[in-house]
C-alpha cells in the first residue's frame, strides 16, 4: 500500500474515551460489590478485574499516544488546537482518578 498513512499517525486522542468507559464501570462495580447481596455473589472479583482492565487500557493507550507525540508532533498539535479533541487530553488523568476511586478502601 503505497501512499497510506501510518496507523500511529492516525491514532486519535479520543481513543481515551474507551478507558473512561472502563473506569466508570470499575467505579460502579466497586460500589455494587459493597452491598451485601452483590458482594457475596462475586461482584468483588468483577470490580477488581474491571479496575485492572482500566489500568491496562490507560497504560497501553498512553504508551501509544506518547509514541505518536514523539514521531508526529504536528498531528498532536493539531489535536491540541481542535475545538473538541482538545478535551480528551485530560482523559488519562480522569482515568487515573477513576482507578484510584475503584481501588479505595472497602466499606466495612
Amino acid at each position: 500500500m503505497t501512499g497510506s498513512t501510518p496507523f500511529l499517525q492516525q491514532w486519535p486522542n479520543t481513543a481515551f474515551g474507551v478507558g473512561l468507559g472502563f473506569g466508570g464501570f470499575a467505579v460502579m462495580m466497586r460500589a455494587v460489590s459493597e452491598h451485601a447481596p452483590f458482594g457475596a455473589a462475586g461482584f468483588g472479583a468483577l470490580a477488581d478485574a474491571s479496575r485492572a482492565l482500566c489500568l491496562a487500557v490507560l497504560g497501553a493507550f498512553s504508551g501509544v499516544y506518547l509514541l505518536k507525540l514523539r514521531r508526529f508532533p504536528r498531528e498532536v498539535r493539531a489535536e491540541w488546537v481542535h475545538a473538541e479533541r482538545a478535551n480528551f487530553f485530560f482523559a488519562p488523568s480522569v482515568m487515573a482518578t477513576m482507578v484510584g476511586i475503584a481501588s479505595g478502601p472497602r466499606a466495612a
